[in-house]
């Protein structure tokens, strides 16, 4: 049998409780918070140009710390069309889209394939 004493400590000891007690006491304030930022118009504006400079010695430190150089020089193009093409209709939108990436003077090479490949990177696998 559970008493109430018992309901009121599971009650507080579930998270899901937390965050919905969270979500409410954030719903039941944001108006408050907007209508006193609309009020304050100047002093939010000025707040958000200082954290923005305030980043901006941050972001010239970082570098390519996190992300390599895009210099690769490499393109994957990968369209789709409609399940039911002809292999005839996807050879010619093969060719004619491989003459439009090779018209590009800085593009050395084209290489396509038409059809699909039953891997779990498929786009669009078909149906069993």
């Amino acid at each position: 049998m559970v008493g109430p004493a018992d309901e009121v400590c599971t009650r507080q000891q579930d998270p899901r409780r937390r965050t919905a007690s969270l979500s409410r006491l954030l719903i039941r304030n944001y108006q408050l918070v907007l209508l006193h930022a609309l009020r304050q118009k100047g002093f939010v504006a000025a707040v958000v140009l200082i954290a923005a400079a305030i980043t901006i010695p941050v972001y010239r430190r970082l570098g390519t710390e996190f992300m390599s150089q895009m210099d690769e020089g490499v393109l994957l193009y990968m369209p789709s069309t409609v399940s039911g093409i002809s292999i005839t209709e996807a050879k010619r939108l093969l060719q004619i889209s491989d003459a439009h990436l090779k018209s590009q003077p800085e593009v050395a090479r084209v290489l396509g394939t038409a059809g699909r490949a039953d891997t779990s990177t498929d786009s669009a696998p078909s149906r069993c």
